[in-house]
C-alpha cells in the first residue's frame, strides 16, 4: 500500500481492523468508471476493494438495498451466503437486527 493511500478512509478501516464493509452502490470508483465511461483505463489503485480491502482480509458486501429502512444508526448485520462450490463470492440474504 503506497504512502498516499495509507491516509485514505478505506485505509483507516484497515487500521481499525474491521471485518467487513457493506455498500448500497458499486464500491469502487473504477467500477462506476467502467459502467459510465467504457473503454477508459482504470489503475489498480483506483480499485479500493481489490487494492485495499481484499489483501487485508476484509469481506465486502455490495449492492445492499433498503438501508434507509433500518431506522437506526447502529445494528447487528448478518449476511447469509449461498454455498456455491468453487466460487469466491455469492449473493447473500442480508439481515439487520436492531435492538
Amino acid at each position: 500500500m503506497n504512502r498516499a493511500r495509507s491516509f485514505s478512509p478505506p485505509c483507516s478501516l484497515v487500521k481499525r481492523q474491521v471485518k467487513a464493509v457493506g455498500y448500497d452502490y458499486p464500491p469502487d470508483h473504477a467500477i462506476r468508471t467502467m459502467i459510465f465511461e467504457p473503454g477508459r483505463k482504470v489503475a489498480r489503485h483506483d480499485c479500493t476493494t481489490h487494492d485495499v480491502f481484499f489483501p487485508a482480509g476484509i469481506t465486502v458486501i455490495e449492492y445492499l438495498t433498503n438501508l434507509d429502512r433500518i431506522g437506526s444508526s447502529r445494528c447487528r448485520f448478518i449476511a447469509l451466503p449461498l454455498k456455491l462450490e468453487g466460487g469466491d463470492g455469492s449473493p447473500v440474504r442480508a439481515i439487520a437486527l436492531v435492538e
